[in-house]
């Protein structure tokens, strides 16, 4: 027992000399083992975390903090990097905080990482970590924290809006082209792709467009400019836009454009806002008069508004409608035959404008001639109606005619001195007949061969001898307004020939059915006679002259 106890007492000896070895070096292993899966555990969670949305802090930038975005593959990429990072040993007094990145799961577990300069070590940042920092590339983490999807981090990613307000309508604008650049964490900038522009908003507006508009960012410049069917009919600054006034209805584009290059902000570029505004502009409706007597011109003018857009008709028929200079006019010429009545006359302008016109056409007693003439072509009925419709066949086409510019520059001329025999709209019986006709012009009395000449300028329609008017000319002068000359001797122009002002055409006689020398001078507007002496008086076509108001 002796032996075998002493043997029992020398087995524990060492049993328990084995122990003190054994379980130390036991104790360890398990702890490197826990070690070990506590890390493989930890990054895996990490790893998974930086898959979900990041937010972003920096002292230097301006940036969205507390705001998320979608971190993506960029995140395994930043958590990959964090993970497998090596320990650094640094000084924190050392280090300079730069920013700090927020990881958010979907079940809202969160972990928050910072970055830091290191001094020593300008290629890499030092990231905190579980109680120890690590070094990571710095161009490696640039590369994710500067990526596209990230750009929602970064307040001015986005670039200003332009609020506008008109009429008591106030619109958001975002850009509608942009060449934008933000300051990101790495301290460069970097371009980002602007929001896809929405739809520009529509204005209306009577007449000039007034605005008054406010960027949320406050540009260093600002140009407006106007287009028109793709053509710029303004540019210029704010103060200036306040005289352009649209002359036409029509769909307007308001474009802005500005520059952001403030010193030392985290942002620069320039943009271009657009609004649409169909304006309608004011119309103002002139009239030459109130009243009028039969054998003279009315004149409307139009004022604003397309140029296509206006039109006038009464009970004569449709006027004619021509642009001179920044006016449509109307011409309505009263018939001799008119009756004295208030006239409407119905004015049509836009796409649905509407307005009457009121004209007070009053009697006028003209002068009552009876003449006797015995000359063969008043007695002989078969060779009157012959030159009577040689006349007709000749004219008729001629009556028609308009050109498009307007030629005289100032009242007619008288086309020679002489005294007035027959006057405008005398009543003419002729060897006791009882009916009478009105004279659609003036007879002036002339020796034969006086110079006659060119009323106004125009252009040579006809320059020929007729049975009934002997050697005659007709002159156009545009907007279908005409002079006429009867009964000349000679001829010094043709028709085709430009005539100016007091030019010579010919010379007065006594041809066609003239009773003795004289020139028998008329103005038309189209086949429509009106009084010469009103030409001589004042102009045709005078919109200053007018007597105008606005309409609707």
């Amino acid at each position: 027992m002796d032996f075998f106890d002493e043997q029992m007492d020398r087995f524990g000896e060492r049993l328990r000399a084995l122990a003190k070895v054994i379980l130390p070096v036991a104790f360890l292993l398990i702890l490197l083992i826990c070690f070990l899966v506590g890390s493989t555990a930890h990054n895996k969670r990490l790893s998974a975390m930086l898959t979900g949305e990041i937010s972003l802090s920096a002292p230097s930038l301006i940036t969205r903090s507390g705001t998320y975005v979608e971190g993506g593959v960029l995140m395994d990429q930043l958590g990959a990097l964090i993970a497998e990072a090596t320990r650094a040993s640094v000084d924190k007094r050392d280090l300079t905080f730069l920013f700090s990145i927020d990881f958010k799961q979907a079940d809202g577990r969160s972990v928050k990482r910072m970055f830091y300069e290191d001094p020593q070590h300008a290629d890499s940042y030092i990231c905190r970590r579980e109680g120890y920092y690590v070094r990571l590339p710095r161009a490696s983490v640039d590369a994710v924290v500067t990526a596209p999807a990230l750009e929602g981090l970064y307040t001015y990613a986005v670039p200003p809006t332009l609020s506008l307000s008109s009429d008591k309508r106030t619109e958001t604008l975002t850009p509608a082209t942009a060449q934008w650049e933000v300051r990101m964490l790495d301290g460069q900038f970097h371009t980002v792709a602007p929001p896809a522009p929405g739809d520009a908003p529509l204005f209306e507006s009577q007449g000039a467009f007034r605005c008054s508009y406010k960027f949320s960012v406050a540009p260093v410049s600002t140009m407006i400019e106007v287009l028109r069917d793709g053509q710029t009919v303004f540019s210029g600054s704010k103060e200036e836009i306040g005289s352009f006034a649209p002359d036409r209805d029509g769909l307007y584009t308001y474009r802005f454009t500005a520059v952001f290059e403030q010193e030392g902000a985290d942002f620069r570029g320039s943009c271009t806002y657009e609004v649409d505004v169909h304006c309608a502009v004011p119309r103002h409706l002139g009239v030459s008069g109130s009243w009028s007597y039969p054998g003279e011109l009315v004149t409307l003018y139009m004022a604003g508004g397309q140029e296509e857009d206006f039109a006038a008709s009464w009970a004569f028929g449709e006027a004619g409608v021509f642009q001179y200079q920044d006016y449509r006019v109307a011409l309505l010429p009263v018939p001799l035959s008119a009756q004295s009545v208030m006239q409407p006359v119905e004015v049509r302008y836009g796409e649905q404008g509407r307005g009457t016109v009121k004209l007070d056409l009053k009697a006028k007693d003209f002068e009552v001639m009876h003449i006797t003439d015995n000359a063969s072509y008043v007695t002989n009925a078969d060779y009157n109606r012959q030159a009577q419709q040689q006349f007709s066949e000749r004219i008729a086409p001629l009556l028609s005619q308009r050109g498009e510019e307007y030629l005289p520059d100032g009242p007619f001329q008288r086309p020679l001195e002489g005294e007035i025999i027959t006057p405008f709209g005398a009543v003419r019986y002729i060897n006791q007949s009882t009916t009478g006709s009105a004279k659609t012009g003036i007879d002036i009395k002339a020796a034969v061969g006086t110079p006659v000449s060119a009323a106004q300028r125009g252009k040579v329609l006809l320059a020929e001898n007729l049975t009934m008017t002997g050697n005659t000319v007709i002159i156009e002068h545009g907007f279908g307004i005409k002079s006429w000359y009867y009964h000349l001797d000679t001829l010094s122009v043709q028709a085709g020939d430009e005539a100016e002002a007091g030019q010579q055409l010919g010379t007065s006689g006594q041809t066609g059915f003239a009773s003795s020398p004289r020139l028998c001078f008329s103005v038309s507007v189209d086949d429509v006679y009106i009084n010469p002496q009103t030409a001589f008086q004042k102009k045709l076509i005078d919109p200053p002259a007018a007597q105008f108001r606005v309409i609707e």
